[in-house]
């Protein structure tokens, strides 16, 4: 019958979109991305692509990152920059995938940084950002401010 409820309700029907489109390309990205020339990969499937190796001090938690940065998804469409200027992003506060290249690359380094969905914004996104979507961060690390725990 028309009236039955055989049909999905609309949650289920924006989960089934949102594994079958955003999933199943931020997957395939990743994935392909990880083929590419120069580009390496973390134990947890964060990956990178060094443009500058730097020198300095590598973050841990608690401190800031002084870095200028375009968040990008996997199309190039910008969803987040510093506009070039230096912005501080507290290494505690920001996504897990980007935390890692943080406490990963040292300072000086200029770099591109492929986040995985499961270590951005996850199944659930934000209300700017799609549920399951890998990112793709432009960045360069300029210094490591060491905040109150740090050494």
């Amino acid at each position: 019958s028309a009236t039955g409820n055989a049909a999905m309700g609309s949650n289920e029907a924006e989960e089934y979109y949102n594994q079958k489109i955003f999933r199943a390309r931020s997957e395939k990205f990743i994935a392909s991305n990880k083929k590419r020339s120069g580009v390496a990969s973390l134990r947890s499937g964060v990956q990178y692509k060094i443009e500058t190796m730097g020198k300095g001090p590598k973050a841990v938690h608690g401190d800031t990152v002084a870095c200028i940065y375009k968040g990008m998804y996997p199309n190039g469409a910008v969803f987040a920059t510093s506009r070039g200027q230096v912005a501080g992003l507290a290494v505690d506060e920001v996504v897990p995938g980007l935390a890692e290249v943080f406490m990963t690359l040292p300072a000086g380094t200029r770099c591109m940084a492929y986040i995985p969905w499961q270590h951005a914004y996850g199944a659930k996104g934000t209300s700017s950002i799609a549920p399951y979507s890998a990112l793709v961060y432009d960045l360069e690390i300029v210094e490591v401010k060491k905040g109150l725990q740090g050494k």
